[in-house]
């Protein structure tokens, strides 16, 4: 029972992943940005039934155009990534081309970084700022990367000190799974692809996935040292069953 779930969900997963790839930069030109990301919630709420994803958020998402910054404990965050308005994401460049999920990013106008080449990480800060201006928010992973639920050793504080210096209204965002099997780390090196079929397969046998969304009040940030302590300890806080408290994390400074 458990596989022909699991079969089904991913034959209806990709089948929507590619009509999004298909239909939106064909519907945004024509109908407008806000009919697209319209078009885009409908997708998203067709998503989590797909994959049974059961979403509780605590908090409100902001009124106005924001930066949101949030953990990263697995892929099923990108299904998560939204705000009432058209929300810009940031996402690693590796994926650009990867079938149906990386055609719907590309669909959804993803800002892609290539992640260990500091030149490329200092380009997108100017970009977002830019979506932010055009009435657009946008929502970025400070850790880089998934971190298998819980944070790493290192958040990187550029965009916090981005945030600071142009005074634009950021909000933090933390995840939870209700199980650890849907939380995932790699490396991206020899055996991903392999490595992540086989988990996202035992992800789709499971009969539901339970998600808790937490936001904070939005603030504009001062201290950009202050604002990353304030995002650990704010994502700390959400994860407090899973993740025992303990002194900040060190800052990266690249």
């Amino acid at each position: 029972m458990s596989s022909l779930r699991a079969i089904w969900r991913l034959t209806a997963a990709c089948w929507l992943l590619a009509v999004l790839a298909l239909t939106l930069p064909l519907v945004r030109p024509v109908a407008g940005p806000r009919r697209a990301h319209r078009l885009f919630l409908v997708w998203i709420g067709a998503m989590h039934r797909v994959l049974n994803l059961k979403v509780a958020r605590i908090g409100e998402l902001p009124e106005e155009p924001s930066l949101l910054l949030g953990n990263h404990p697995s892929y099923l965050d990108i299904f998560l990534c939204y705000d009432r308005r058209p929300t810009a994401i940031v996402a690693a460049k590796e994926f650009k081309w990867f079938p149906f999920i990386g055609w719907a990013a590309q669909a959804l106008e993803t800002v892609w970084v290539h992640r260990s080449c500091p030149e490329s990480r200092k380009r997108i800060v100017p970009c977002l700022l830019e979506k932010l201006r055009s009435n657009r928010s946008a929502f970025v992973f400070p850790e880089g990367r998934t971190t298998d639920g819980v944070l790493p050793s290192t958040v990187r504080i550029g965009m916090f000190k981005a945030a600071a210096e142009a005074g634009v209204p950021v909000t933090y965002v933390g995840i939870r799974y209700g199980t650890r099997k849907a939380t995932y780390f790699h490396d991206l090196k020899g055996g991903f692809l392999r490595h992540l079929l086989s988990h996202l397969w035992s992800l789709l046998c499971e009969p539901q996935i339970e998600v808790s969304l937490r936001y904070s009040r939005p603030q504009r940030l001062t201290c950009p040292e202050r604002g990353m302590r304030r995002f650990e300890n704010f994502v700390r806080w959400h994860l407090r069953r899973d993740v025992p408290l303990q002194p900040a994390h060190a800052v990266y400074r690249g």
